[in-house]
């Protein structure tokens, strides 16, 4: 019995413009891009930027909202990325009404990631040793804002796509979120 095979042409789907052929082009060397030469995906700060990939960062923050943060990207990565503790920890999520400025309905916390060695620098682009995070009172209330700051710890920066938690206005989804830990390593 012979199992049928997809096979694709990129040549007959690519529009018959210049341009079109250009973005098709760049469409189908992306994955080489990413793959051989370590260019950083589009949703990362940069290929260094974050933890070690393979070890399990240690998470200090209190509340069911943290709790259900770490839990969602453990089952994304389909292994303890994080873990929580009452000590010291890799990171460190507060409840602070002053750090993040402000507090408007665009802003209710961010991130501090700080280096193992050199500089601070916005956006990072360096391996961190220690994570700060700051959730103003008008965040703590929800799960999702805890892992949209977990992500920019683990070095995710803000996509455009709506159903992300590393959308400013984050939906969880877990299939587009899996990805990113898969494309970045974490998975």
């Amino acid at each position: 019995m012979q199992i049928p095979t997809r096979h694709s042409d990129l040549r007959r789907f690519a529009p018959r413009s210049r341009v079109g052929r250009l973005l098709a082009c760049a469409a189908a060397l992306l994955p080489v891009c990413l793959a051989v030469t370590g260019c950083s995906p589009p949703h990362l700060y940069s290929t260094s930027a974050g933890f070690s990939r393979t070890a399990t960062i240690t998470v200090q923050a209190t509340g069911p909202e943290a709790t259900a943060a770490v839990t969602w990207w453990n089952s994304l990565a389909g292994r303890a990325i994080f873990e929580l503790t009452a000590g010291t920890a890799q990171i460190t999520i507060h409840t602070d009404t002053a750090f993040c400025g402000p507090i408007t309905t665009e802003r209710v916390a961010c991130t501090e990631a700080l280096p193992a060695s050199g500089a601070f620098a916005d956006p990072p682009t360096y391996a961190y040793n220690s994570c700060e995070v700051f959730v103003s009172p008008v965040g703590a209330a929800y799960w999702q804002v805890y892992a949209h700051e977990l992500g920019h710890c683990l070095g995710f920066q803000h996509v455009t796509d709506r159903d992300s938690i590393m959308n400013p206005h984050p939906i969880a989804n877990d299939g587009w979120d899996r990805s990113m830990l898969t494309a970045a390593g974490y998975r």
